[in-house]
């Protein structure tokens, strides 16, 4: 029973560290958004600055800069997503070995159980 008690208590404290990648995974996600959003405007407003006039030029420069920063943090959040994902399909994979192993424990435990209350009745 200790050990089923500890095998529980680790598969519970598996379950929460899952949660918090989740939730980690979706603030990555809504960060991406964010950044993709960032993105489509910089580029609008890139556009529009260069059918202004050609003395813009500075502000142009200082646009494409900050399109290749975004360009480079969606590349980077994109890379911690999928990675994030590969490891929250990693965690659900061994959450489920554990999970058909508490069950295979509970079942022997329920065998043992009815084994011992056998034996009570048996020696009434």
């Amino acid at each position: 029973l200790e050990d089923t008690k500890r095998s529980l208590k680790e598969s519970v404290e598996v379950c929460m560290q899952q949660r918090s990648e989740l939730a980690q995974t979706d603030a990555l996600a809504r960060d991406n958004k964010s950044l993709a959003e960032k993105l489509q405007l910089l580029s609008k407003a890139k556009l529009d600055l260069e059918s202004d006039a050609a003395n813009h030029d500075q502000s142009i420069s200082m646009i494409e800069h900050e399109l290749k920063t975004t360009r480079s943090e969606i590349t980077l959040k994109n890379r911690q997503i999928q990675l994030a994902q590969e490891e929250n399909e990693k965690t659900k994979r061994e959450l489920d070995m554990a999970i058909q192993s508490m069950e295979e424990v509970v079942a022997s435990l329920q065998e043992q159980i009815k084994a011992v209350e056998s034996d009570k009745e048996t020696n009434r």
